[in-house]
């Protein structure tokens, strides 16, 4: 279930807005352990349904102690950590296997992409993005992905990359976001709750489904074993 991080309600950049952590979440794979380097107040750990184990990790204390005072790492699903990031995704990418992991990656927003004149406690430089997208070409056995305000920089090092862009509501106001992510564009998901493009069609969605559910539980067993089986049987 969806929860909050009391203290970083307005975290920059945080991913926590309508319509943006639903369309990441909708890009993610099933696994085992979500990875995460740069947590701030990240909407898609806090709604995504919880994996086997999630590591989040951040260098800024603030955020790492409003983490561990979360009711998620309380009750047990969650390991924080406070580290600098390159050397946690180093650390993950030695010690999680890359079949069952799903590593999130939402470094700060390079300078010359935002709206505001927001500063992070802890930035990154140019070189340190650069630094961070080879660390990404380097180990592309894992499954990565990678949030931005796109700029050339992420265009130029991640060509040949998928991504999607879709629009999010920030306090400056519309900004395009971009999630590049390097591996084929699923065909199972780790959580379907939010599938749809839009609040529109979710709920859509959400209604068909409710529909085949009552279909079903209005069938006598040998009539749900029946379509069962056929469902069973088709070769996807």
């Amino acid at each position: 279930m969806p929860f909050k991080i009391p203290g970083l309600d307005t975290y920059f950049g945080g991913k926590g807005g309508s319509g943006t952590y639903q369309q990441i979440i909708n890009i993610i794979p099933p696994h085992k352990h979500l990875l995460v380097p740069f947590a701030g107040n990240c909407g898609v750990t806090r709604n995504i349904k919880p994996c086997q184990r999630t590591y989040v990790n951040d260098l800024d204390a603030v955020v790492v102690d409003a983490w561990l005072n979360s009711e998620a790492v309380k009750q047990g699903c969650i390991s924080v950590n406070k580290k600098d990031a390159f050397e946690f995704i180093e650390i993950v990418f030695h010690s999680f296997n890359s079949y069952d992991s799903v590593n999130y990656w939402d470094p700060p927003y390079p300078k010359d992409t935002r709206k505001s004149n927001h500063k992070y406690k802890y930035e990154l430089s140019d070189q340190q993005h650069l630094n961070l997208l080879d660390l990404a070409k380097k180990n592309k056995q894992h499954k990565i992905l990678i949030s931005t305000y796109d700029n050339p920089m992420y265009q130029h090092e991640l060509k040949g990359w998928n991504n999607i862009q879709f629009t999010s509501q920030t306090r400056k106001g519309v900004a395009v976001e971009t999630v590049y992510f390097n591996y084929d564009m699923p065909t199972e998901l780790h959580d379907y709750s939010y599938l749809g493009n839009d609040y529109k069609e979710r709920e859509q969605y959400k209604l068909k489904r409710s529909r085949l559910i009552d279909k079903f539980n209005r069938m006598t067993p040998l009539e749900r074993n029946y379509y069962m089986e056929a469902l069973s049987n088709i070769n996807f």
